[in-house]
């Protein structure tokens, strides 16, 4: 991977195209219809690598993020993309875009070396929120180095290593009954901590509806109208993150990492 040479090089550092690749042999295992379609979108993301190197224009990195959003709506989800397209919108000065396509990154590519790096120069003082982890990603480590797709397998394949180890040890000879019998509790141990992390990670991804400001900034109102008061004394700005709480006539409840609550129109924010 080579790093442009300009003061935002590692926003410019990109996967090669066997990095989607790579990405495209795991949907083929987990998706339906996608063999047919891998060397389509392999091509796309290769023209829209060099789109993106070539680009100079705020117009021309816009058309380049177009490209990866046409290749997510193909079911093209996967790190490599996202990652790209969060460096098009970077590029393209739309830092609350950008956020939006880093976090979901994250779901199917955490361990990147560069994605934190460009997720906190994009989120800019909208970041301070973040400077601490929930307790559950320091007790498992690995959290954000495997995929969430990652999880899952790696928890139903330690399911059945343990149930045919527990299998094993039904059918033993009697002095080798307790090596299957530990090493099945073991797998019981491994299976739960591996499951409590796919768990958490579908409770952020899945269950949790994120979001971002993507407008310049958004005037926060206490019901869901443009006649209603503020909620805040300021605008909110872009790139700020928060979680949604419910949705109304094309306004969102929102929920801001300290608590505070309001109501923002629709229009104003990408979620995910």
């Amino acid at each position: 991977m080579t790093a442009s040479t300009d003061k935002n090089a590692r926003c410019c550092n990109r996967p090669t195209v066997a990095a989607l690749t790579a990405c495209m042999i795991l949907l083929a295992f987990t998706t339906t219809g996608c063999g047919g379609t891998q060397s389509q979108w392999i091509g796309k993301f290769d023209r829209a690598q060099e789109e993106l190197s070539k680009a100079q224009t705020q117009a021309q990195y816009e058309d380049v993020a177009r490209r990866y959003e046409e290749l997510l709506d193909e079911g093209a989800r996967c790190g490599a993309v996202y990652f790209n397209l969060g460096n098009a919108y970077m590029k393209a000065d739309q830092p609350g875009r950008a956020v939006a396509a880093y976090r979901q990154a994250q779901r199917y590519w955490p361990a990147h070396q560069f994605l934190e790096h460009n997720l906190k120069t994009s989120l800019g003082e909208n970041g301070q929120a973040e400077a601490s982890k929930p307790l559950i990603e320091n007790l498992l480590f690995w959290q954000n180095w495997i995929s969430y797709l990652g999880k899952f397998k790696l928890a139903a394949s330690i399911v059945l290593i343990t149930f045919a180890l527990g299998i094993g040890a039904l059918f033993a000879k009697e002095g080798s009954k307790i090596y299957f019998r530990r090493a099945a509790i073991t797998g019981i141990v491994f299976s739960s901590l591996f499951i409590l992390s796919a768990a958490y990670d579908w409770y952020r991804f899945d269950h949790q509806q994120q979001g971002v400001v993507v407008a310049p900034e958004v005037i926060v109102r206490k019901g869901y109208s443009k006649e209603s008061k503020p909620a805040f004394t300021k605008p909110l700005a872009e790139g700020t993150e928060f979680q949604v709480r419910q949705t109304r006539n094309d306004w969102l409840l929102i929920e801001l990492p300290d608590a505070q609550k309001g109501w923002i129109p629709a229009t104003s924010a990408q979620t995910y």
